[in-house]
């Protein structure tokens, strides 16, 4: 049986860089799954979770791309 989180509610806001992951640019799947699997693993604790994801960089690569 695991530990009650040490939080019962969270906000965690991650900027889009994140999900770049090693490549440092666009979006890599492996990293996406392992922030998704820690964010899982938190909730299955019975921890309330709020996702926050920045976007700029998004943004700004399309805007590069033209």
């Amino acid at each position: 049986m695991s530990e009650a989180p040490r939080f019962n509610r969270v906000l965690l806001k991650l900027s889009g860089q994140v999900f770049a992951g090693s490549e440092g640019f666009g979006i890599d799947f492996e990293t996406v799954a392992a922030i998704a699997e820690d964010v899982k693993e938190a909730l299955d604790e019975g921890a309330s979770i709020a996702v926050v994801v920045g976007g700029g960089n998004i943004i700004r690569g399309s805007a590069a791309e033209r």
